[in-house]
């Protein structure tokens, strides 16, 4: 949650630093911002997926669970009918099975309060595979 976008860009700009450096394998992001009628919009999205539905499909299934009205913005511009569904159906799935049921809640309330947020979705598919089983994304 951010008082402006500003501070949301600030820190949206630090995520992809970090990642040049020694990021996860994909990395998601989008801003979020409230409009005048305090209506939340997605206003910048990017990914380092080489298909950008990927991208589109890993914000939109955190958003799904967050805030399912921002994620069907999210998805429209993207999910072509079929083709990208069952992922979305993947990363809802797996974020509903592995973050506590009150992280999500808390995560989507932070969405109401500020003015802008930062979603950040990162997958590490080394980390996933030797550090076995867990209850954190």
């Amino acid at each position: 949650m951010y008082a402006d976008k500003g501070s949301a860009e600030t820190d949206f700009t630090a995520v992809w630093e970090i990642h040049r450096s020694a990021g996860p394998d994909q990395l998601a992001a989008a801003i979020l911002e409230k409009d005048a009628e305090g209506r939340s919009r997605i206003d910048r999205l990017e990914s380092t997926a080489t298909d950008p539905a990927w991208g589109g499909v890993l914000v939109g299934g955190a958003l799904a669970i967050m805030a399912a009205p921002l994620a069907i913005v999210a998805l429209s511009g993207v999910a072509a009918p079929g083709a990208t569904w069952p992922g979305i159906g993947g990363v809802v799935e797996y974020l509903w099975d592995h973050v506590p049921k009150g992280q999500l809640r808390r995560m989507s309330d932070l969405l109401e309060l500020g003015q802008a947020a930062l979603v950040i979705v990162a997958v590490d598919r080394d980390r996933r595979l030797s550090d076995g089983p867990t209850n954190r994304p």
